[in-house]
């Protein structure tokens, strides 16, 4: 049977649909006809939990894949029986002002969001609901307009197979079963789904397919499922950018060397997204996966788009040795673990790495032993150096919040004293003395489902929804949404207050800002190919 894939998000993401691609390559090998639709809008203003990632995870303790959640599912019941949707009256008016509390918003900018999100799906439910299986892929951002659209579809023409996947429905596959259960989608897809969707375009029944949720036949209270089994990289083709219109990148495009992680940081739950074992694709499949993207797209810049370039410093050697050779016309970035030498720095930048995006996370020691990250301060600092030095600019990207606020205020003044020391450094590019090419980046750090410390916290830390304000209209179905959400966590209690952290976030920008390094890499080509286009349309 034909397939839609689908990334629905009405706030412009930027992140490259790697894992559409992959999807589509790999059934199309297998003969199924396929329609990759990346379909993305920011026509209209968004409020502050979308358009300042800090606002989202700072003003509110929500765990980021459920904070939608008491909206959603009143939402998802009334779109499947057909009934009309107005977001200032009734219970939505009144959940969406308990969600604004927490963000720390008006009710009018969250109601003018959630009206937005509703008419760009309405707008794009005619593109996406023609074929027989409509596969959507799910991350935290575009969780609410996927609801809408298969609520729509399913109501329109419940035999359209709806199917979610993706790392938000592996990371909370134990929320999103209460949308399989009434019927908002047919399956929830657990970890990669290269295996899962074959076999539903294929037409096997879905209890039947490793690695998807359904529901149990003749219950319609439980579910069942049986994971699949992990495939050789090797075996998979090259991503297909088919229909995806790399424009809205800037002509950039992504591949990956690897599913996984090789670590387990406690915060981070990429390890878990790809199933129990850690895969690397050959670094000569990976050259010629790069091959083919380049004489298909024609591409300017590659971004490996998997956890760790580097997961093994043998391989990311070897990778770069036969991209040197290659002599390729396009530029990578790549995100990078921090144990590095000086040598191979310089070997990357050879190589075209014009960008590495490292998880430093910490510059105080305490912080690193208790985040696992398996890297020591002197690491971290030898790595800035050996990048810098071989010309490639570093993304430092930092996690705030993770430690005591002792811990998290001490790391703030080594990092503060780090950018200092760094701003009076010079690198010598082309016979001149330049500014480093840095940009410290600090994050928030959030409570992600399926991270060790998600396991960790889940039975002391984390609370269900309950409403901020007592209901008094409404009290019979905010009831009933409470009962629905009680086995799922909603908040969670930060071991460093809010304040704080929006603190340190901005004293680390000012700092960097106020060094003045430069910025080279993704940013500049992309500010390159922006002013070319308005230069050619003006």
């Amino acid at each position: 049977m034909d397939i839609s894939l689908v990334r629905l998000t009405s706030n412009g993401n930027r992140m490259i649909p790697l894992g559409l691609a992959c999807l589509q390559a790999y059934l199309k090998a297998n003969g199924i006809k396929v329609k990759a639709l990346d379909l993305k809008s920011s026509y209209y203003q968004l409020g502050p939990l979308l358009e300042n990632p800090f606002a989202t995870f700072i003003s509110t303790n929500c765990i980021p894949d459920h904070q939608d959640m008491p909206v959603l599912l009143p939402l998802a019941d009334d779109l499947l029986a057909g009934r009309s949707i107005d977001f200032t009256a009734g219970i939505y008016a009144y959940l969406l002002a308990d969600f604004a509390l927490r963000g720390y918003e008006s009710p009018q900018t969250t109601i003018r969001r959630y009206q937005g999100r509703f008419k760009f799906v309405q707008e794009c439910v005619p593109l996406i609901s023609k074929a027989p299986i409509v596969a959507f892929s799910v991350d935290y951002i575009s969780i609410a307009e996927t609801v809408m659209a298969s609520a729509i579809i399913k109501s329109e023409n419940p035999d359209t197979i709806v199917v979610w996947g993706g790392p938000a429905v592996t990371q909370s596959s134990a929320a999103f079963k209460l949308f399989l259960l009434r019927g908002v989608c047919d399956a929830l897809v657990i970890g990669e789904g290269e295996q899962p969707l074959l076999e539903i375009a294929k037409g096997t029944e879905l209890n039947k397919i490793d690695g998807a949720m359904v529901r149990c036949p003749n219950n319609d209270k439980d579910t069942g499922y049986q994971p699949s089994k992990q495939l050789p990289l090797d075996e998979l083709p090259a991503p297909d950018y088919t229909g995806i219109e790399l424009a809205n990148y800037c002509m950039v495009s992504s591949v990956y060397t690897s599913r996984g992680c090789s670590h387990r940081c406690l915060f981070c739950a990429e390890w878990n997204l790809f199933g129990p074992r850690f895969r690397v694709k050959s670094a000569e499949r990976v050259v010629d996966d790069i091959k083919t993207i380049i004489n298909r797209y024609r591409p300017g810049y590659i971004i490996f788009g998997d956890s760790l370039t580097n997961h093994s410093a043998d391989y990311f050697e070897n990778l770069c040795d036969l991209l040197i050779k290659q002599k390729l016309s396009v530029k990578f970035a790549g995100h990078l673990r921090a144990d590095l030498t000086t040598a191979t720095a310089e070997k990357a930048a050879l190589a075209g790495f014009t960008d590495a995006w490292v998880g430093f996370e910490s510059f105080n020691e305490t912080h690193l032993e208790k985040m696992r990250k398996n890297v020591e301060l002197n690491q971290n600092l030898a790595a800035i150096e050996a990048l810098a030095g071989a010309g490639i600019n570093i993304l430092a990207m930092l996690v705030v919040g993770f430690g005591t606020t002792e811990e998290e205020v001490a790391n703030y003044h080594a990092v503060l004293k780090i950018i200092e020391t760094l701003a009076g450094k010079k690198v010598e590019i082309n016979g001149q003395d330049e500014a480093l090419s840095i940009q410290f980046r600090p994050s928030p750090c959030i409570l992600v489902p399926g991270s060790l410390n998600y396991k960790q916290a889940h039975s002391e830390e984390v609370s269900s929804w309950v409403p901020l304000t007592k209901p008094t209209d409404y009290a019979d179905e905010v009831f009933k949404i409470q009962q629905q959400l009680d086995k799922i966590p909603y908040e969670y209690k930060r071991g460093t207050p809010s304040n704080l952290i929006f603190s340190i976030i901005r004293g680390i920008q000012e700092a960097n800002w106020n060094a003045r390094f430069r910025e080279t890499g993704l940013n500049v080509y992309i500010a390159q190919v922006i002013a070319e286009w308005q230069k050619k349309a003006a």
